[in-house]
């Protein structure tokens, strides 16, 4: 790329050196996304563990970070795949943007860009300067729509300066245009450039996003709705999830005040268009620089490196430091420490300012450290810890929220517990959260008049107040927890690890559907009404006898409604309940402690088929090897729904495929990990299952989600993850074996200690 007209470039690279003066700096000119990527791989194949860009390429792909080959966005992916930490300025296009949907109420054929009176914007350029304009719709990868930008010059005494330019789009393209403006004529005075989106009749109200750049000023529209320009201005590949995307605020605000206060207006920020949080985390501008081009003035201070350009670097920076105090962190280790170390750190995530304001705090080596696991306990019996289900206690209502306080037979050092979430007579749709202090978008249980009885297995971090939180996010409904067990550090309770099985057919242990009848072949005997039975794990797939056993109940062909209740060999039974049921086939994922071995199903209800596959164990392991330990997420994250494209191509999961998920090298789960703790539902579907197995693996014949009737149904999946040594690693797959939308959650994941 041509260097000879910007110290941009030198300024970043300044700013690392300043933050990590021994850190070794490989520098790399590009200027579009084909050097970019180039760069990319020559990162990957260097062995370089941290990478930093202040680049942005607006509207060069949707910005879910689903970029085909040769975009910046797969560019960024591949990189943090390979376990590259990738630290990328989020754009400074806060007040440079405009987004709405493609609607002519009046049918002139201009988009109401702020309603039917606002059909234009308008954009300033000062004398022998110049920028860009950018438009993109969302209907990627190829569009045949013709959308058209269309812009007019006009100089300060408001004539018109030349003719209409109209930017066409080529039929089944891209769905962006671009364009070049530029003042190049005489005077002293700014040119105003007026701009309009034009379509034609009949166009589908889709998603748009005007993006300005270069030395635009801030536009008219932004003017009348500062926040609404802001909201989605992030640019790719920052848009990514595979991306830190790093904002900027003012280290030396003019007016004295505290930085954190002093987001930069121009920085910007999300929602992605597939709904994630961005930026990740905030760093400083506004710093002085040795470089003529940045230079700060010693008497009036004016002057320094602004923009997200400068943040970017300060972040990278911080995370080399991090690095070389120890060196075995991987890239997700690393990122997850500087968003809990920021400081005010912010949980869940803000489109303003991310997880917080870059602060590195203690330097010593005891505090570099990957966020310690936790052993899983089995409560002797599950215990109800929250009812609102009785009739002198109201239902929850929409936006309610409920305090779980947890009993003192969980210590105070608990990181999380694994609960059974139920939720009672349903007035319409609405889904549960469970969560430790703010609600962060996700969900664990859905419900509605046609299913106004259910429950879902969940794990929830508890805060401080030893404490979590339930919220009610639509119709009236009541509910009710039962507490299953916890997760405590190894010092202070026995408590044990967590061991995946392979994926496979042997995982099936009960079917009632398929018992052995005498003398060979199959016979159907349901679970009769009240009827309890045990089961037993077979020898051949090596769990301890004592083991709490990670299941997935699913109950089928019942004649009515009822539930499923798995306890312990010798306990009686406790009013609790693993799997409700109504009329229609449904899973729930459980944990129960084995006696010697076995378990015991109660059906209270009516005749029902039972099927209990074989997910994993907490015990001791071959050997006696320790388990992988659970760390629960700072907040739950939505990893993806294919309703809007976000960690899966947009669309509904069709029949017999098998998408892949990355479950670790991003959102703060390392490389490491053997497992994660999700939260699928099946959202629209007909009628079927997913089965969740290791990418690579072969398709098991077990279910991890049943679903059907064109309802959302949810499930908690404990997902094994390809191995870290493995050619993908960390990665899991769904089957799928009927249409549906599919949303996941991400509650945490489990890691096999070092050493």
């Amino acid at each position: 790329a041509d260097d000879t007209t910007s110290q941009h470039g030198t300024a970043v690279a300044e700013i690392v050196h300043q933050m990590a003066p021994q850190a070794t700096l490989y520098l790399y000119c590009v200027d579009e996304s084909g050097g970019f990527s180039q760069s990319a791989a020559q990162i990957v194949s260097a062995g370089i563990k941290i990478a930093t860009s202040s680049l942005g390429f607006p509207t060069e792909s949707r910005g879910d970070g689903q970029g085909g080959a040769g975009t910046t966005e797969r560019a960024v992916r591949t990189a943090r795949e390979a376990g590259v930490l990738w630290m990328q300025s989020a754009g400074n296009s806060a007040a440079d943007h405009w987004s709405g949907t493609l609607t002519d109420a009046n049918a002139d054929g201009l988009v109401d860009l702020n309603g039917a009176n606002d059909e234009q914007d308008v954009v300033n350029l000062g004398p022998g300067t110049s920028g860009y304009l950018s438009v993109a719709w969302d209907q990627w990868p190829l569009s045949s729509l013709n959308v058209r930008l269309g812009i007019k010059e006009y100089d300060q005494a408001n004539n018109q300066i030349g003719a209409t330019v109209y930017v066409n789009h080529p039929a089944n393209s891209e769905p962006s245009e671009f364009q070049s403006i530029s003042y190049t004529g005489a005077g002293a005075q700014p040119h105003s450039f007026v701009i309009a989106l034009l379509i034609p009749k009949g166009t589908p109200a889709l998603r748009y996003d005007l993006s300005y750049g270069g030395d635009i000023s801030p536009s008219y529209l932004s003017s009348q709705s500062a926040t609404r320009a802001a909201a989605g201005s992030v640019m790719e590949p920052a848009s990514s999830p595979w991306a830190v995307a790093v904002g900027a605020l003012d280290a030396n605000p003019a007016d004295g005040s505290q930085y954190y206060n002093k987001l930069e207006y121009f920085s910007s920020r999300g929602p992605t268009i597939d709904g994630r949080v961005k930026p990740d985390i905030v760093g400083f501008d506004g710093v002085a620089s040795n470089l003529s081009e940045f230079a700060q003035n010693p008497t009036t201070g004016a002057g320094g490196f602004y923009g997200t350009s400068a943040a970017a670097p300060h972040v990278a920076g911080a995370a080399a430091l991090v690095l070389a105090a120890n060196p075995a962190l991987d890239a997700s280790d690393l990122e997850a420490l500087l968003e809990r170390r920021a400081s005010p750190v912010v949980n869940p995530a803000t489109n303003d300012a991310g997880h917080g304001v870059l602060q590195l705090g203690d330097p010593l080596p005891s505090g570099i450290q990957p966020v310690a696991g936790s052993n899983y306990v089995a409560l002797a019996q599950p215990v109800r810890v929250a009812n609102t289900t009785k009739t002198s206690v109201p239902r929850l209502a929409t936006g309610k929220t409920i305090t779980v306080k947890l009993p003192s037979s969980v210590p105070s050092d608990a990181t999380a517990v694994v609960v059974n979430l139920g939720g009672v007579n349903a007035t319409g749709a609405t889904t549960l959260a469970a969560f430790p202090d703010k609600f962060a978008g996700t969900s664990n249980l859905n419900l509605s008049l046609t299913d106004p009885v259910a429950a879902v297995l969940a794990t929830v971090k508890v805060n401080a107040a030893h404490s979590f939180i339930v919220q009610n996010n639509g119709s009236a409904v009541s509910v009710y927890v039962d507490l299953l067990g916890y997760f405590a550090a190894p010092t202070s309770t026995a408590g044990a690890g967590y061991f995946a099985l392979p994926a496979g057919n042997a995982n099936r242990i009960y079917d009632s559907r398929h018992l052995p009848a005498p003398g060979g072949g199959q016979q159907h005997v349901p679970l009769a009404a009240r009827q309890t039975i045990t089961v037993t794990v077979p020898a051949g797939l090596n769990v301890p006898l004592d083991a709490a056993l990670a299941v997935n109940l699913t109950v089928t062909n019942q004649t009515g409604a009822g539930y499923l209740t798995a306890f312990s060999v010798g306990t009686t039974y406790t009013g609790t309940s693993s799997l409700n049921y109504l009329k229609f086939t449904r899973a729930n994922m459980a944990v129960v402690r084995l006696v010697n071995g076995s378990f015991q199903l109660s059906n209270t209800g009516t005749a029902a088929d039972a099927v209990v596959d074989v997910v994993g164990y907490f015990g001791t392991g071959p050997g006696n090897t320790a388990g992988a330990r659970y760390v629960a997420l700072p907040s739950p994250v939505r990893i993806s729904d294919s309703r809007y494209g976000n960690g899966v191509a947009r669309g509904a999961l069709t029949t017999a495929t098998n998408p892949t998920y990355d479950g670790a090298g991003y959102f703060g789960v390392p490389h490491t990990a053997t497992a994660v703790w999700t939260g699928m539902t099946a959202v629209s579907p007909a009628n079927g299952y997913f089965t969740v197995y290791p990418q690579g693996s072969p398709v098991p014949l077990t279910s991890s989600l049943n679903f059907s009737n064109n309802r959302p149904v949810p499930n908690a999946v404990l997902a094994t993850l390809s191995a870290p040594t493995s050619a993908l690693p960390g990665q899991f797959q769904v089957h799928v074996a009927a249409t549906s939308q599919v949303v996941v959650d991400l509650f945490g994941y489990f890691a096999v200690p070092a050493g």
